[in-house]
């Protein structure tokens, strides 16, 4: 039997920042399958994901990023900082 893995069992860094190649629409509209089992709540540019024992919470700020321009190609981004 495979054991499920999730970010709240694996060994990460406290805080990191990734760069997304999301708008804010599109973000918001993946997070719940992203999250899966677990809630999440939003205030502004803050968005808090809670494990199901309450204990652990993963916080994420969220901040536009300028446009990526590929040729003629331009990618919307935002920046996510992980706590």
């Amino acid at each position: 039997m495979v054991e499920k893995s999730h970010a709240f069992s694996q060994h990460i860094p406290e805080e990191f920042e990734r760069d997304m190649g999301y708008n804010e629409k599109e973000f918001f509209r993946v997070l719940p399958t992203a999250v899966g089992e677990y809630q999440f709540s939003r205030k502004d540019d803050l968005v808090e994901i809670i494990h199901p024992d309450k204990l652990h919470q993963i916080a994420l700020s969220l901040s536009a990023l300028p446009d990526r321009q590929l040729g003629a190609l331009r990618i919307q981004r935002m920046g996510v900082q992980f706590n």
